[in-house]
């Protein structure tokens, strides 16, 4: 699968180390997957999804036809470890 995160990072003024520790992890871990050398859980898709404001599906290169049912990541919720 292919991520376009450092877009939606960009857009936010983040470096890999800010997203990374919003997220819980490294700058190195970030910079794999924008380079898409590894896949991120699930989880952590939701996690970056909720903090560069975006559904995670729409960081999912070729699936932008696909839209969640319910695309509101609260980052309260997040944070809580409710999600």
């Amino acid at each position: 699968m292919k991520f376009s995160i450092k877009r939606y990072r960009y857009r936010h003024k983040l470096t890999q180390k800010q997203l990374g520790r919003l997220v819980n992890k490294s700058d190195s871990y970030v910079s794999l997957v924008e380079n898409n050398k590894t896949d991120p859980r699930s989880s952590t898709l939701e996690k970056l999804g909720c903090h560069l404001e975006v559904c995670p599906k729409e960081m999912i290169i070729g699936c932008n036809n696909l839209k969640c049912s319910m695309c509101c990541y609260n980052k309260d919720n997040i944070k809580k470890g409710k999600k």
